[in-house]
């Protein structure tokens, strides 16, 4: 077995850093143009996201990510905006992320180094560092989501950075965390996301994936009811009133089919709602090759 490479990316204090006012932010400077602006903005015409020339880590931030989702305006790239996403994410959610996170934190128990992947407000770096994990890394493409979490949890660990570049020496980690990522990216970097995560996961490292249920998504009005009751109605409805440009490309992705060409050995799969949860795991490099993606 490969030795772990120690390298590891140069942390900047996201905590500190001046990031520049968008349009978004002007948009909702006060609170009732804020509110007003918020209500109408779903029926305006989408936009792509417009990053301001002066962004620290513009350069990082790919282009597939850089239209507006969740009907927010610019998405998370913006100071105000991405604060009220945190804070509704979580609500919308209806107590999944809780019992996500739990999950997780329940099947990395032998597994010390993690990479959460997306990491947003940095919620699940925080909770698993705080189940005695040393070592715990978020990595997040959005300066102003990556400000937040490095303010709200100033412990922990957080870098700038996208699931198809990862910016850690090889077989550095021992687990990946990824939750709610991947129907926000393109089938084709999820294929390159894969072959870096294999890169950085150490043989036997467990890679745990939450998305949304394609149940909910897929399910007539009346099964949604039958089968999980109101709440199964709401995230029918969220899922299909939500603007998320890449969601049917995800629940058509062969998700499994892209695992295996990767060499990984998916565990369990839990076919919950509203979220799906996949145990994967990385086999021996020595049997597997990691192939490049198309």
């Amino acid at each position: 077995m490969k030795e772990r490479s120690h390298r590891t990316p140069e942390r900047v204090d996201w905590a500190n850093v001046e990031l520049p006012e968008t349009w978004a932010d002007r948009m909702t400077r006060h609170p009732l143009s804020a509110l007003i602006n918020m209500l109408r903005h779903p029926f305006r015409k989408r936009r792509k996201i417009v990053l301001p020339e002066d962004l620290p880590g513009r350069d990082r931030i790919p282009k597939y990510a850089l239209l507006e989702f969740h009907h927010l305006p610019n998405g998370n790239y913006s100071d105000r905006v991405s604060r009220g996403y945190i804070t509704g994410f979580e609500r919308s959610m209806l107590g999944a992320m809780p019992w996500l996170r739990g999950r997780i934190a329940e099947d990395l128990a032998d597994h010390d180094v993690v990479l959460d992947i997306g990491s947003g407000g940095g919620k699940t770096v925080n909770h698993l560092r705080s189940k005695g994990h040393s070592e715990v890394w978020g990595l997040e493409p959005s300066p102003y989501l990556l400000r937040h979490a490095c303010r709200d949890y100033p412990e922990d660990r957080f870098v700038q950075g996208v699931m198809e570049d990862i910016p850690f020496g090889s077989e550095y980690f021992d687990a990946v965390s990824v939750s709610f990522v991947l129907h926000e990216m393109p089938p084709h970097y999820i294929r390159k996301g894969l072959a870096e995560i294999w890169r950085v996961l150490k043989p036997g490292g467990r890679l745990l994936v939450g998305e949304p249920s394609p149940a909910h998504y897929r399910s007539g009005l009346l099964e949604a009811i039958q089968r999980w009751g109101w709440r199964g109605l709401y995230f029918r409805t969220l899922s299909r009133k939500l603007h998320e440009p890449y969601i049917r490309a995800w629940h058509g992705m062969d998700f499994a089919a892209a695992l295996e060409a990767q060499g990984f050995k998916v565990l369990t799969v839990d076919e919950g709602m509203p979220v799906k949860y996949w145990v994967i795991e990385k086999t021996d490099a020595a049997e597997n090759p990691a192939p490049s993606p198309p």
